[in-house]
């Protein structure tokens, strides 16, 4: 749980050799900024720090992951 908005989070981190891999990753972070439906998983922020690039995604649980493989 995130303290300053209160969102439960999964956070994706990559490690990153060089700058220029971070490209290889942005197609990625890209559907997920544009991509705006029920059944997909939101992005709340990426960020670089430490030679790893973080994509923050809205947390799922097992069972709703389920309940979604249902419709």
């Amino acid at each position: 749980m995130n303290k300053t908005d209160g969102l439960e989070a999964a956070l994706k981190q990559i490690p990153i050799d060089e700058i220029s891999d971070i490209s290889d990753h942005m197609v990625e972070i890209e559907i997920l900024m544009e991509c705006r439906h029920t059944n997909v998983i939101g992005l709340l922020e990426t960020f670089y720090y430490d030679n790893k690039l973080s994509v923050r995604i809205f947390f799922v649980l097992f069972y709703a992951t389920l309940d979604l493989k249902k419709l």
